[in-house]
């Protein structure tokens, strides 16, 4: 039963990046991080270590630079930041 979900989740994930700009599904996956942390607390107690939410704030502080840039890059009308 879990392959099958994770297939139909994958298969899912997909058709969402055929369909909308990764941009627009890029917030999802930082979603996935706060889920991932929230569940590992409530069912097992633990919390990542320090060196994980370190490497969760630069994944998290790259992607919105990048989408601040982007957006900035597009009201400008240009093609480079």
């Amino acid at each position: 039963m879990l392959g099958l979900l994770a297939g139909i989740a994958h298969w899912l994930r997909i058709a969402a990046f055929m369909l909308a700009p990764a941009s627009l599904l890029t917030p999802f996956s930082y979603l996935q991080m706060v889920r991932a942390t929230l569940l590992g607390y409530l069912v097992f107690g633990q919390l990542p270590d320090r060196r994980s939410g370190v490497g969760m704030v630069i994944i998290v502080a790259s992607g919105v630079l990048l989408a601040v840039l982007e957006r900035r890059r597009a009201r400008m009308g240009r093609n480079f930041p």
